[in-house]
C-alpha cells in the first residue's frame, strides 16, 4: 500500500508543478482532469498487484478523494477566474474510477484463477 500512497503524491505534486508552470485557468483544469484519469488508473494496477484488494481498493479510492481535492482547490486558486462551470471536466474523472476499480476486480478474479492448482483426480 506504500506504493500506492507514494504513486499518488508523485503524480500529484508533479500535477501542481505543471499547473504552477501553464498558469492558465483552463489548462490548469485540464491538467488537474488528466492527473485524476492517471490516479484512478495507479488505483487500479496498485490493487490488482496488492496481497488485499479490498484494502488497497478502500485506500485507493480515499486517496483518489484527497488528490481530487488538491487537484480542484489547486485549479480555483490560479489568478484569472473561477473554476464555474469548467469545473465540469472533473465529471470524467469522477465516473471513470468506479470503471477501473470494476475492471481492475475482474482481473483480479481472472488471475487468482490461473494461479489456481488445477484438481486432483479422485482416487
Amino acid at each position: 500500500m506504500t506504493y500506492l500512497v507514494r504513486d499518488v503524491a508523485v503524480l500529484t505534486a508533479a500535477a501542481l508543478g505543471v499547473m504552477r508552470l501553464v498558469g492558465d485557468p483552463g489548462g490548469c483544469l485540464l491538467v488537474a482532469a488528466w492527473t485524476m484519469v492517471a490516479v484512478a488508473v495507479v488505483v487500479a494496477v496498485r490493487a490488482v498487484l496488492a496481497p488485499s484488494w479490498g484494502v488497497a481498493v478502500a485506500a485507493g479510492v480515499v486517496l483518489w478523494f484527497a488528490a481530487f481535492a488538491v487537484m480542484f482547490v489547486a485549479a480555483e486558486r490560479i489568478p484569472g477566474r473561477a473554476a464555474g462551470e469548467d469545473a465540469m471536466i472533473f465529471l470524467g474523472p469522477t465516473m471513470l474510477l468506479p470503471l477501473v476499480v470494476l475492471v481492475s476486480g475482474a482481473a483480479r478474479l481472472v488471475l487468482r484463477r490461473r494461479q489456481r492448482p488445477p484438481a486432483l483426480p479422485p482416487v
